[in-house]
C-alpha cells in the first residue's frame, strides 16, 4: 500500500511531467521493488525513485537502490537515478551511500491534509531539479520574421516623423537629432 504522502508526491510530480510507473521494476527476471518509480517526461531518460523512510526500514532501500544501479549498469544502461527520500532525512553515512549511485532530494516529513498551497510550496522547493524551468512566455515566444521587419519600419516611421517635426525649427535641429540617432544605434567597442 503506497503511503498518502508517496502518493501525493507523485500526483505533483506528474503534473510537472514525470510518468507513474508500477513500482515494482523487474530487470532480467530480479524484481526491485519500490514506494514509487516514475520516469522524467518525454526526451528524458531519469528514473525517479520514490522511498517513504518512515514507512520503511532506509538501509533495506538503499541497498535495493544499489542493486537496481548495478543491473542499469550490467545492462549498459546509462538512464540517471535520483532517490527522493520522504519523511525522513538519511543520516550521513546513508546520504553518500545514496550518493555513490543516485542524486539525492529530500521531501521532510508533511502534513498530508495541510494546505494545498502550503504543501505546492514545500514540494516545488524540495523537488525543483526534477521540474522544468519556468522561463516564461516573452522568452518562449519567437518573433516571425515579418514581425521583426514591421516593427523595424515602425521604427523607422517614428525616427522619420521626429525628424520632419525638428525640420521645422531648422537645419542644426535636424543635424542634431541624426547625429543622436546615429550614436544610439552604433555599439562602443567598450560596450562588448
Amino acid at each position: 500500500m503506497i503511503s498518502k504522502q508517496v502518493e501525493i508526491i507523485a500526483k505533483f510530480l506528474e503534473g510537472e511531467g514525470l510518468k507513474l510507473w508500477p513500482k515494482t521494476m523487474i530487470i532480467r527476471g530480479i524484481s526491485f521493488d519500490f514506494d514509487g518509480v516514475m520516469f522524467a517526461a518525454e526526451g528524458f531518460s531519469d528514473i525517479v525513485l520514490l522511498i517513504d523512510a518512515v514507512s520503511h526500514d532506509l538501509d533495506s532501500r538503499i541497498r535495493r537502490i544499489h542493486g537496481l544501479a548495478k543491473a542499469l549498469d550490467f545492462l549498459g544502461k546509462t538512464n540517471p537515478l535520483t532517490t527522493v527520500v520522504i519523511g525522513r532525512t538519511p543520516n550521513a553515512v546513508q546520504y553518500e551511500q545514496i550518493m555513490q549511485v543516485s542524486r539525492v532530494l529530500t521531501v521532510s516529513d508533511f502534513n498530508p491534509q495541510a494546505g494545498s498551497e502550503q504543501l505546492q510550496r514545500l514540494l516545488k522547493n524540495s523537488l525543483s531539479i526534477l521540474t522544468p524551468l519556468d522561463v516564461g512566455e516573452d522568452l518562449n515566444a519567437t518573433p516571425s520574421g515579418d514581425q521583426l521587419v514591421g516593427d523595424l519600419f515602425d521604427e523607422i516611421e517614428e525616427e522619420i516623423a521626429a525628424l520632419e517635426t525638428e525640420a521645422k525649427f531648422g537645419s542644426e535641429r535636424v543635424e542634431a537629432t541624426m547625429m543622436a540617432l546615429l550614436k544610439s544605434t552604433l555599439i562602443d567597442v567598450d560596450e562588448i
